[in-house]
């Protein structure tokens, strides 16, 4: 029987060696920034970056938009010709020469460390033509909901009835002008039910609604980890140190959290227990969308829109029941093409945040909430590449009969042989063999070198 007890513990000694790095790693190495989605015409480049904490190796990786391929960034090359990559142990990977083949292609970034390994979230990359429309022939790329329209789709909420007080924590408010510029003292709480004086524009205002800056009180070595706004978390997938509130249609309470703090105005898990209502709580989405998450914050079980979470009900990202009244949901903005998120609508009061967001967690929801994204369209410089023409000269782009320069991705241009010999080939950028003294076109997508070689008779 001792023998056998000894055993016993040797066996749950074992086993919790064998678990113990997949916990370290899990809380041992953490990723503090998340890539963003770029957007790039074909030929162009883009910088993805990414943070994290605890680890001794980074690794950027590329995946095809349905997962079937996977592999790092240095054999990207391998897959896409004339691509060129740069990164390497870099929380930065610079993507340069890109293909239209990779639009919709996925990015995303491994942190590694003695006990294990954590991935980033997965970012996409839109690339488009001049005009900045997509690339055709990539069906499995990432759906985008359309961008609201300027005939009123976006969403506002009348001011709520009964008190109004905006109040912070661990930040202050100034007044912001219609461009956000800040004039006058800053403040901790407002009742904007009544008639209040305006700092900025030295009017007392009665209409119910306010444009402040809330901003982070940062002290030196701290960074805010996230904010709590009416008892519900946000984590944003990139820090938020201030952000803009316009057109206030009700009552709130900000508070920024910073790193190592704990919230004031978080409820515990008993009284979230305690909380349970009756009345339907919808969380909806426009141009955006949901999904439930896992005890580590990811994404998973699939997208949804409306929710209604009165009810107890299944997380699809743990397989557990889940108690209503309470849901803590991933908000994810659906990029149209060619755009990049301006503001979040949070039912229907305007939040500028200070950086992108793109995405969010929200935890102990308790309340019906809509959030939406507006969109802004992303103006890309258009690049410009170099032509060299031996025994040719071209014409486009502004030149003609020329032996060398520089025009825009995308310039159709002529390139015409020289000499006294009907006959020959090309080599080059365009190396087909051809043996007719017949100019060529050529549309500019990248550097571009020509040499006509003469057939001598």
């Amino acid at each position: 029987m001792k023998l056998k007890r000894i055993f016993a513990a040797l066996a749950v000694m074992i086993l919790l060696m064998v678990q113990l790095p997949s916990a370290y790693a899990a809380g041992g190495i953490t990723v503090t920034r998340h890539p963003e989605p770029q957007i790039v015409i074909e030929g162009g480049s883009c910088t993805f970056t990414a943070a994290g904490k605890g680890h001794t190796g980074i690794t950027w990786r590329i995946q095809s938009p349905d997962g079937s391929e996977d592999f790092p960034f240095t054999d990207a090359p391998a897959h896409f010709k004339g691509l060129k990559v740069s990164g390497k142990n870099s929380n930065k990977l610079r993507l340069s020469s890109i293909p239209g083949e990779m639009d919709g292609w996925l990015v995303y970034c491994c942190y590694s460390g003695k006990a294990g390994k954590i991935n980033t979230e997965t970012a996409p990359l839109f690339v488009t033509d001049r005009s900045g429309n997509r690339i055709n022939g990539n069906a499995s790329a990432p759906a985008a909901t359309p961008a609201p329209s300027s005939n009123g789709e976006e969403i506002t909420f009348a001011p709520a009835e009964g008190e109004k007080i905006l109040r912070t924590i661990g930040s202050v408010m100034h007044f912001v002008d219609k461009d956000g510029n800040v004039k006058g003292d800053s403040f901790t709480e407002l009742n904007f039910g009544e008639a209040y004086y305006n700092t900025l524009t030295r009017k007392t205002v009665t209409d119910g609604s306010v444009d402040v800056k809330v901003s982070a009180e940062i002290p030196k070595g701290k960074r805010v980890a996230y904010w709590v706004i009416n008892g519900a978390k946000y984590t944003f997938n990139t820090e938020v140190k201030s952000f803009t509130l316009r057109e206030v249609p009700y009552g709130m309470v900000i508070e920024a959290v910073l790193s190592g703090q704990t919230a004031q105005t978080l409820p515990t898990a008993e009284e979230i227990g305690q909380q349970r209502t009756g009345k339907t709580l919808l969380v909806e989405t426009k141009s955006a969308r949901m999904s439930h998450v896992n005890g580590s914050q990811k994404a998973s079980g699939g997208y949804f829109t409306e929710f209604d979470f009165t009810d107890d009900y299944v997380n699809k990202a743990t397989g557990e029941t889940e108690q209503g009244g309470r849901v803590t949901v991933r908000v994810t903005a659906s990029i149209p093409e060619g755009k990049l998120v301006t503001y979040w609508r949070f039912n229907g009061a305007r939040l500028n945040f200070n950086s992108d967001v793109t995405a969010f967690v929200v935890e102990n929801l308790a309340e019906s909430m809509l959030y939406q994204p507006v969109f802004y369209t992303k103006t890309t410089p258009v690049p410009e590449y170099t032509i060299n023409c031996k025994n040719c000269t071209f014409s486009g782009g502004g030149y003609s009969n020329a032996k060398s320069g520089t025009v825009p991705y995308g310039t159709k241009i002529t390139i015409t042989p020289q000499g006294n010999s009907s006959l020959g080939w090309w080599s080059g950028s365009y190396g087909t063999g051809e043996v007719s003294k017949k100019p060529i076109t050529w549309t500019v997508k990248n550097n571009c070198s020509f040499e006509w070689h003469m057939v001598i008779n």
